[in-house]
């Protein structure tokens, strides 16, 4: 058994030239790596932090649909019991281990979170920030990026020696608070063994691993296809960053479901037996009414419309920092005036582009789609957004006083806000 552990590297945390000197210890993200003493002390109990507010948001929506599981003695718990955990919200004294402590006692118990950007603005915007040198290098993975939360005292991962699906990276960011190991196997030494023992009796599979020991404040990375497991003792909270280059098919699925996400009624309008002779597919014009295709987009063949749903895939994701999924927005509206100031949400961007319906454009706020009549001045106003500097909502009505009234003006500007593309000072 191998052991491989990387000497930190001695730049400023996650800036263009420490991404640098991160591709090449990790071959272009092509090999597993530890990356020593990436996050402070301060950042991590700042994430921690964080990371309890998520669950006390998911003890208030009380709910698994955006991918919340929990596993306790290796049991993943059913909706009756997932209520006593929403039940036992943390408290303001609370810290994730107090939490953890005071829930689970003496249990064994892992936690999962999909989809975590999607429930704190604080956090999604600092892993975003220190994201955006890397990305601005890779670029974004075409299907985008999301991060995970795990939290758990598991000895080995609940789910065994596993692969990750294809073209799965993951950056792991280690917020302790204890150490931990990940396990890794050659694809065709994994195989081999597969056939000998049980997959799981872990413990034989050991001696043919590699091990990579992380403690908190490192980064584990490991590309996609790689056979694994995590090991530990006591708790360990982790921040796992995903990026999704897909295959072919995947990227075509995913833009079948960007057409039938935007154009598909949710009809459930139950049809009669088709009496028809076989050869009659006329009942077909009939069906397909479920899809509600605009009518700029009424001779596109196919092909042409998944080119569309590409397009905005693209911008979905490019406005939202390479997440692939959006943030809650804020509920409330704002009492908009011109004395107030307001500031785009870095790294965040206010992007737009022509509609294929004449006269009219999208805009993009933090992966969300918006279409307007197209006026010059609301590109004028993202432009002027984006370029970073405090404005006052009285600059705004001056900048587009031309071709936008005050009421459109705040309208749009609570828009932003409310879809957290800008914050009000």
């Amino acid at each position: 058994m191998k052991s491989d552990v990387l000497n930190k590297i001695k730049k400023e945390k996650f800036s263009p030239s420490w991404w640098d000197d991160f591709l090449v210890e990790t071959n272009n993200m092509t090999k597993t790596n530890v990356i020593k003493e990436s996050i402070s002390a301060d950042e991590i109990l700042q994430f921690k932090r964080l990371v309890l507010k998520i669950i006390s948001k998911l003890s208030h929506l009380k709910t698994t649909k955006y991918g919340y599981r929990i596993f306790v003695d290796k049991h993943q718990l059913d909706k009756n019991e997932m209520n006593k955990i929403y039940n036992t919200p943390p408290s303001s004294n609370d810290t994730v281990e107090s939490w953890c402590e005071r829930v689970f006692e003496d249990k064994e118990f892992g936690i999962i979170i999909n989809s975590a950007e999607r429930f704190n603005n604080k956090l999604s915007k600092k892993i975003a920030i220190k994201s955006k040198p890397l990305l601005d290098k890779m670029g974004f993975p075409i299907e985008g990026i999301n991060f995970t939360l795990f939290i758990g005292n598991y000895n080995n991962t609940p789910i065994g020696i596993h692969q990750d699906m294809p073209g799965e990276n993951v950056i792991h960011y280690h917020l302790g608070p204890g150490n931990k190991s990940m396990f890794i196997w050659e694809n065709e030494v994994f195989e081999k063994l597969e056939k000998k023992f049980n997959k799981n009796d872990i413990d034989r599979f050991i001696p043919y691993a590699k091990e990579y020991k992380y403690e908190p404040g490192d980064i584990y990375f490991m590309p996609q296809g790689v056979y694994h497991v995590g090991r530990q003792k006591g708790l360990s909270i982790a921040l796992t960053y995903w990026f999704y280059n897909h295959s072919k098919k995947r990227i075509v699925e995913k833009l079948n479901t960007v057409l039938m996400e935007q154009y598909l009624d949710e009809t459930h309008e139950l049809l009669p037996s088709d009496l028809n002779p076989i050869d009659d597919l006329s009942n077909i014009d009939n069906i397909l009414t479920a899809y509600k295709i605009p009518s700029e987009f009424k001779n596109y063949n196919l092909r042409e419309l998944l080119r569309e749903a590409y397009r905005d895939l693209r911008y979905t994701i490019s406005s939202n920092s390479g997440y692939r999924t959006s943030i809650f927005p804020i509920n409330k509206e704002k009492d908009i005036n011109p004395k107030l100031k307001i500031i785009i949400e870095k790294p965040f961007k206010i992007l737009y582009n022509n509609s294929a319906e004449k006269g009219r454009m999208n805009v993009y706020l933090r992966g969300r789609k918006f279409t307007f009549k197209k006026i010059e001045s609301i590109k004028k106003l993202a432009d002027k957004i984006n370029e970073g500097n405090v404005l006052s909502v009285k600059e705004v009505l001056h900048l587009v006083e031309d071709s936008l009234d005050k009421n459109t003006v705040f309208y749009l500007i609570n828009l932003f806000y409310k879809y957290r593309a800008i914050r009000i000072l």
